[in-house]
C-alpha cells in the first residue's frame, strides 16, 4: 500500500537526484502501468514532454521514435539497452539528441556498460529502489559507474537519495562494516504502508520505521553501494556462502557474454550449486571457445564461486517487468534439460 504522501515523496525524490529539464523530451519504452509510468509526473512538473514507444513496435520503433521526436531522455530496463546496443541497425540512426539513459530494475551488465558508454557517451543513471519502496532509494550518476581505475562497478547501485536512509545489517541488526554483506533496509516518508491484508508479514518488513528489502549488499570505500543478491537467494556451495548476483556480475564482464543469470539447486555432494545460464554473443564464446572457455576464464576470478554446471541459451527469459525469470530457469532445471 502506497499512500499519496509517499508518491508525492517518490517524486520529490526523482526532482532533486535526477536531472530533469523543462525542455526534456523523455521517451518511454516499458509498460505504464510499472516504473516507466512513475516518471511521468516528475518531468510534467518540470514542464517536460513525454513520448511513448509502443512496446509491440519493437526496438525498431523504438530507434524510429528516439530519432523522430529528438528524444533526450530514455528509461528502461537493462535487458532492452542490452538488446538496443546489439540492433543491427543502431547506426542507421541519429540517436545524438539523447543525453541520458536512465534504468533500473536489476544491475546493468559490465559489457553492456562498456558499449553503451562507447556508443552514446557518459550518459547512463541506475536507479535502485523497490516496490515496498518505489523507485527512489539509491541512484548512481554517470561519473559513479566507473572506478579511478576505469574498472565498470559490476552490480553497483550508487549512493542513497537525498531524502533516504540506507543502512546494511546483519541478522540482529546491527549494521555491519564496510565491505561485508548486509541487508539493505531503508527509511523513508516513500516507504509502502504494508501489504494488503497481510499484517504478518508487514510486521516481518517493516521494523521501526525500517523496510529491511531482502535485497543483500556491500558498501565499497567509496561509499558505493553494490548489490549482492536476494536473501532467499543466496546458496551454500560446501560450507561456502554464494550469492549469485555477485557471480553474474563477474560473469557479465567477460568477452563474448550479453547476458547471464546464476540460480542454486540441491546436489547431494556439495549441498547446493551454482548453475549458470549463459547467452553469448556468439556461438564460438567471442574468443572463449564457448562455454568451456568461459569456465577457464571465470575459474581464477571466482574461485569456489564458479558455477558448477553452464547451460547455453539464446535469450533469458524475462518477467512482464523485463527481469531475469528465475523461477522459469530453476523449473527448467527441475524438468531435467
Amino acid at each position: 500500500m502506497l499512500t499519496h504522501g509517499a508518491w508525492a515523496a517518490v517524486y520529490r525524490n526523482m526532482l532533486a537526484d535526477r536531472d530533469i529539464r523543462a525542455d526534456d523530451r523523455l521517451a518511454h519504452y516499458g509498460p505504464l502501468s510499472h516504473a516507466s509510468g512513475a516518471w511521468v509526473l516528475p518531468f510534467f512538473l518540470a514542464g517536460a514532454a513525454s513520448v511513448i514507444s509502443p512496446p509491440a513496435a519493437g526496438l525498431d520503433g523504438l530507434l524510429a521514435t528516439l530519432e523522430r521526436e529528438r528524444c533526450t531522455v530514455l528509461t528502461c530496463v537493462p535487458t532492452v539497452l542490452t538488446r538496443l546496443l546489439a540492433h543491427p541497425r543502431l547506426g542507421d540512426h541519429d540517436l545524438t539528441a539523447l543525453r541520458q539513459v536512465g534504468y533500473g530494475g536489476e544491475p546493468l551488465p559490465a559489457n553492456t556498460l562498456r558499449r553503451a558508454v562507447e556508443r552514446l557517451g557518459p550518459i547512463l543513471v541506475g536507479n535502485y529502489g523497490l516496490t515496498e519502496a518505489m523507485m527512489t532509494c539509491c541512484v548512481l550518476r554517470p561519473a559513479e559507474h566507473f572506478t579511478a581505475d576505469g574498472a565498470p562497478r559490476a552490480g553497483a547501485i550508487g549512493r542513497p537519495c537525498h531524502h533516504v536512509e540506507v543502512v546494511l545489517r546483519a541478522p540482529d541488526g546491527t549494521p555491519v562494516a564496510d565491505g561485508e554483506v548486509g541487508e539493505l533496509t531503508v527509511r523513508s516518508p516513500h516507504l509502502m504502508s504494508g501489504y494488503w491484508n497481510r499484517p504478518e508479514e508487514t510486521a516481518r518488513v517493516l521494523r521501526d520505521g525500517w523496510l529491511w528489502s531482502g535485497d543483500l549488499a556491500r558498501r565499497d570505500a567509496d561509499g558505493i553501494l553494490r548489490l549482492a543478491g536476494r536473501s532467499k537467494e543466496m546458496l551454500i556451495c560446501g560450507g561456502f556462502n554464494i550469492w549469485p548476483q555477485e557471480v553474474e556480475a563477474e560473469l557479465a564482464a567477460a568477452p563474448g557474454v550479453r547476458e547471464v543469470a546464476v540460480v542454486g539447486v540441491p546436489d547431494a555432494d556439495w549441498g547446493e550449486v551454482a548453475v549458470a545460464f549463459v547467452a553469448l554473443e556468439r556461438p564460438d564464446g567471442g574468443g572463449l571457445d564457448g562455454l568451456d572457455g568461459l569456465a577457464a576464464w571465470a575459474k581464477p576470478r571466482l574461485g569456489l564461486r564458479t558455477p558448477k554446471r553452464w547451460v547455453a541459451v539464446d535469450a533469458l527469459p524475462r518477467t512482464a517487468v523485463g527481469k531475469a525469470d528465475k523461477a522459469a530457469l530453476r523449473a527448467r532445471l527441475a524438468a531435467g534439460e
